[in-house]
C-alpha cells in the first residue's frame, strides 16, 4: 500500500507508442502517470496536476520541450518541478546548457533506467518505507 498515495509523472511526448510504453511502466511500478502530446497539453496538465516529475520530449508540435522547461523555471511554482529529458536529438544536451533539467536520457531509452531516474526524484513509499 502506498503512503500519502501515488507519485505523479506527467509523460510528454508527441509519439503515442512512447507515451503509453512509459505510463504503463511506470503504472506497474506503482506511479499515477499523467501525459500530454504536445507542449501546450504539458503546461496545462502541470497547472491542473502538479506532478512530482516530468518526462519531456523536446521536438513536439505547437510548443517544443525547450520552451517548456523554459516556462517552468521562469514561474517559482514550478521552478523546482524536477525535469527528465527524454530525445532523440544528438545536440539537445548543448541545448539544454543554462535549462537546468535534472536528466537527460536519449532515444532509443532503457525502460529501467527510465525509471531509476524517476525513482530518484519520486521514490516510492510502501508503508511507512521508501522504496
Amino acid at each position: 500500500m502506498l503512503a500519502n498515495g501515488p507519485k505523479i509523472i506527467l509523460v510528454v511526448d508527441d509519439d503515442p507508442f512512447i507515451r503509453t510504453l512509459l505510463a504503463v511502466w511506470l503504472q506497474e511500478a506503482g506511479y499515477k502517470v499523467i501525459t500530454a502530446e504536445d507542449g501546450q497539453q504539458a503546461l496545462e496538465q502541470v497547472r491542473r496536476e502538479r506532478p512530482d516529475v516530468l518526462l519531456l520530449d523536446l521536438m513536439m508540435p505547437k510548443i517544443d520541450g525547450y520552451t517548456v522547461a523554459r516556462w517552468l523555471r521562469r514561474h517559482e511554482e514550478t521552478y523546482n518541478l524536477p525535469i527528465i529529458v527524454l530525445s532523440a536529438d544528438a545536440r539537445a544536451p548543448q541545448k539544454l546548457l543554462g535549462l537546468k533539467v535534472d536528466g537527460y536520457l536519449s532515444k532509443p531509452f532503457d525502460l529501467d533506467e527510465v525509471l531509476a531516474r524517476v525513482m530518484e526524484y519520486a521514490p516510492l513509499e510502501v508503508l511507512g518505507q521508501t522504496i
